[in-house]
């Protein structure tokens, strides 16, 4: 009895603190208790953009008179800078979390206004000729001319990609927002899913939302805690092109279909209700339901760009997901999506309070200069949700906006531009262990060879290789894109060419590499027939150089006081060319062995040409690099980029660990160059993974935190305006490079990390040579467990005491320098590499074997001392 009122004591004083403790959590923030993790119950997580308002939601009848310019009377974009994005690479949508009216906006990957133009100018070789006479001779603004004039009348300016429409959820019996609590959204990036929480009165409505990489459709959930409170009409409009019906045989199905005015092209998009209690039925351009308890709604769309078939496709899609249950379809979609996701692992240690506070809360701290490492983890893995919600093996690749886009007539038409933004967009899927990914950008690549070899004959007069120009649409056009010269950029093939390599860099695939390969020497091939000699009298005469040659549109005043945007031997085309050669060699050398030379003509080829070939436009005088080899003047308001520094980025000819006189030129470059940059686009990204490149820990997060206080929404999407992706993917890129680096065939541990950030760990990084990397550290002792994808042999650049083991036991090394190692491995082995890092080189050690040649460190207990786990 005793015990029994012991324990009875116990109890109640244990309920009572439990009380108290969550009371008083309620009282300072409502929504905390809301913040679960989409794929459990019970446990909290921290990858979550989480919100306390909506998105604005400006008017309250769209389209009105059908020819509405200015979406939504929303101007700046702020609404959907607001909104949630989903996507599972084919569907994608924007989720702005209203509560009497919620707004999805939709889009499908392959509804495009663009078509085919061929490009076949007459004589055009001829004309080539005469621009690059005119712009040897100095005359840059009469080559511009001509080359506008006549080799681009084929342009084809409409290449859009389009919005699919909006949804609307407008909750009838909802009449007054005053009257709701606790409102709360979210976007969990761990598993892909959006959900939608608050009160009215004693009711607790939930939504939750996801595009299904699983079942190929958009699943949205409407709940209540009381039964018979779902009163809602769902509709579907566009803004032209467009009509919403019902279906005859299905009372719970709405559809909206339509032919865009530009090309024809057909699409469909079906809305089907699953529900339980109460009524749904399908009204005039709606479906209405009354008094239901749980409401499903199942999105499915496509268009006829693949098949005739489009409706049927979209219309299996829907059955077969309605067939199954939620849950059922709730986690395939999350074991489908983890699959990709939780490769790469990252803890930064963040404060524990950090995640009480609303993400744009805490964006806004962050742009003021409060360092959030929170936050930091969650814009790391934004990058690689948007990327694996944008592009899927068996999609199309990820455009200009991902998949997300609200207009007819995006800027830039939201395609693909082939010399600097596609590109970036997959410049962190290798290293962030999301190679696969990049399957889209191979398969579009090769059904654009037989339009590209018609281009590469009519500029060369030689049937051999392939030229893309800046822009292309998913109809096969690769011809120029406007009648501007902007256009007029032939390498389109070499930017994707070196975009693709990368993936056998960082797996060393042997089939992957024989599958690029083909595809690599077409774009070779032009290129070897499209170079020039640079004419004597040039400041690099006798070098093979691009020309015409573009800067990323820079414009510049020639000595007779014209502008122009065109000249020759660009530091930017020439390092992609350079690049090109680079790669082709190592491909080549990569399918051959002792018993057997592949290709060994062209090998020899290129080799010849990359040694007479003109790269970094480098002014020892200035101590810079130049755009030109000739030394231009900006005009007064020209738009300025990063191009002149792609040798250190995205590419790797400059390094500061092997030419160091080449990274001083490339920092004062970038200081004298930022000052000029247009601070809302992405070039403040652009410069953090510059400086991180050149192991400049302050300027690398001075720039990062300049991207988030210019170029980052609420949503943290990355805005120029509007929104573009490439600052997501660069912002990734940057936080991955200061964690890892190998460009230069090395792996550097930690080379540009933060002081902010003094203890934590990451998981599943990839390193060129293949290798696969877990790091944790905490100060200056770091662990890192090194798997091996290929057996290659790995170069490490490490400072101070060292100790690597197998599962054997302590393993050989080789010292190259005094602070870079190499060891040999076996594919499918993992080397753990304990030290604790110095400024000062590694200084040798114990162990010498005379035999070898090497350093044997004997296991010193490093690794138990350390007590770091990944």
């Amino acid at each position: 009895m005793k015990n029994f009122f012991r324990f009875s004591f116990i109890i109640t004083i244990a309920t009572v603190v439990a009380f108290t403790h969550c009371n008083k959590a309620k009282k300072e923030n409502k929504s905390v208790k809301y913040k679960k993790n989409a794929d459990s119950n019970a446990t909290m997580t921290q990858l979550v953009l989480w919100y306390e308002h909506p998105a604005l939601q400006k008017d309250t009848a769209p389209y009105g008179n059908g020819t509405s310019t200015n979406i939504h009377g929303d101007a700046d974009n702020k609404g959907w800078c607001e909104a949630l994005p989903i996507g599972n690479g084919r569907l994608a949508a924007m989720i702005f979390g209203g509560i009497k009216r919620e707004r999805i906006q939709l889009n499908e990957e392959s509804l495009w206004s663009g078509k085919y133009a061929e490009y076949n100018i007459q004589d055009a070789k001829n004309t080539l000729d005469e621009a690059r006479k005119l712009i040897f001779d100095g005359k840059n603004a009469d080559a511009q001319a001509l080359i506008e004039q006549k080799l681009t009348p084929s342009a084809t300016d409409a290449n859009n990609y389009q919005s699919l429409g909006d949804l609307y959820i407008d909750y009838t019996d909802i009449s007054d927002e005053s009257i709701v609590t606790d409102y709360y959204r979210d976007l969990h990036i761990d598993s892909a899913i959006a959900t939608e929480h608050y009160h009215i009165g004693d009711k607790f409505y939930t939504r939750e939302m996801f595009a299904s990489l699983a079942d190929n459709v958009i699943v949205i959930k409407l709940t209540c805690n009381q039964p018979s409170s779902i009163n809602a009409t769902i509709s579907m409009r566009r803004e032209a092109d467009a009509e919403t019906v019902r279906s005859p045989f299905d009372s719970t199905l709405l559809i909206q279909r339509g032919a865009l005015t530009a090309n024809g092209l057909l699409h469909e998009t079906q809305i089907k209700a699953v529900y339980s209690g109460g009524t749904v039925r399908n009204g005039s351009r709606r479906i209405v339901a009354q008094n239901v308890d749980e409401l499903v709604l199942i999105v499915s769309a496509a268009t006829n760009y693949r098949s005739s078939q489009h409706a049927v496709y979209a219309k299996r899609l829907l059955l077969d997901a309605a067939a199954k249950s939620y849950q059922d379809l709730r986690r395939a979609h999350i074991d489908a999506y983890k699959s990709y996701f939780t490769k790469v692992q990252i803890d930064l240690n963040p404060e524990d309070k950090t995640f009480d506070l609303a993400t744009d809360k805490r964006l806004e701290k962050m742009k003021s200069g409060v360092m959030d490492k929170h936050l930091m983890q969650v814009l790391f893995q934004y990058g690689r949700y948007l990327l694996i919600s944008s592009s899927q093996p068996g999609t199309l690749p990820a455009n200009l906006q991902g998949k997300w886009n609200e207009h007819l007539s995006p800027l830039y038409g939201s395609g693909y531009k082939t010399v600097n933004s596609l590109p970036i967009i997959y410049t962190h899927a290798d290293a962030t262990n999301l190679s696969e990914l990049k399957a889209p950008l191979l398969w579009l690549a090769d059904t654009l060879t037989k339009n590209a070899k018609n281009n590469a004959l009519s500029l060369t007069g030689t049937p051999q290789g392939i030229a893309i120009f800046d822009q292309m649409n998913i109809f096969g056009n690769v011809s120029p894109a406007t009648h501007q010269v902007e256009s007029f950029n032939v390498l389109g093939a070499v930017y994707i060419c070196n975009t693709l390599f990368e993936t056998y860099n960082f797996n060393q695939d042997i089939e992957y590499l024989k599958k690029v390969y083909p595809f690599m020497k077409l774009a070779a091939q032009f290129v070897a027939n499209y170079l020039v000699q640079a004419p004597p009298g040039s400041p690099i005469a006798g070098k093979w150089v691009v020309c015409p040659s573009l800067s990323d549109g820079n414009e510049f005043m020639t000595s007779d006081g014209a502008t122009s945007k065109v000249s020759y031997a660009s530091t930017q085309d020439q390092s992609a060319v350079n690049q090109l050669f680079s790669n082709i060699i190592i491909a080549i050398d990569g399918q051959s062995d002792k018993n057997f030379r592949f290709d060994p003509e062209f090998r020899k080829t290129i080799i010849n040409l990359q040694a007479d070939l003109a790269k970094t436009n480098s002014d020892n005088a200035q101590a810079s690099i130049n755009e030109w080899p000739v030394k231009y003047q900006y005009a007064q308001d020209a738009s300025t980029s990063m191009s002149a520094i792609y040798p250190l980025f995205p590419y790797n000819y400059i390094s500061k660990n092997i030419t160091p006189e080449m990274s001083t030129l490339a920092q004062n470059t970038l200081q004298d160059m930022i000052p000029k940059l247009k601070p809302n686009s992405y070039n403040n990204v652009w410069a953090a993974n510059c400086f991180a490149r050149l192991l400049n820990n302050p300027k690398t997060i001075e720039y990062l935190l300049k991207h988030l206080q210019y170029n980052t929404a609420p949503n943290l999407m990355s805005v120029a305006p509007p929104f573009s992706i490439e600052g997501n993917m660069l912002l990734t890129n940057a936080l991955t490079e200061m964690l890892l680096q190998s460009q230069d065939n090395e792996i550097s541990i930690l080379p540009c990390l933060p002081k902010e950030i003094a203890s934590g760990s990451v998981k599943g990084l990839k390193a060129r040579g293949g290798f696969v990397c877990d790091i944790a550290w905490n100060g200056n002792k770091i662990n890192a467990n090194i798997s091996s994808l290929a057996g290659n042999k790995c170069q490490l650049r490490v400072t101070g005491s060292l100790s690597i083991q197998n599962a054997s036991g302590p393993i050989a090394y080789k010292k190259i320098l005094r602070d870079l190692i190499e060891f040999e491995t076996n594919a499918g082995e993992s080397y753990t590499v304990s030290y604790i890092a110095s400024d000062k080189p590694n200084s040798g050690g114990k162990g010498y074997n005379a035999s070898s040649g090497s350093e044997i460190w004997p296991n010193l207990g490093i690794w138990d001392d350390l007590g770091l786990k990944f």
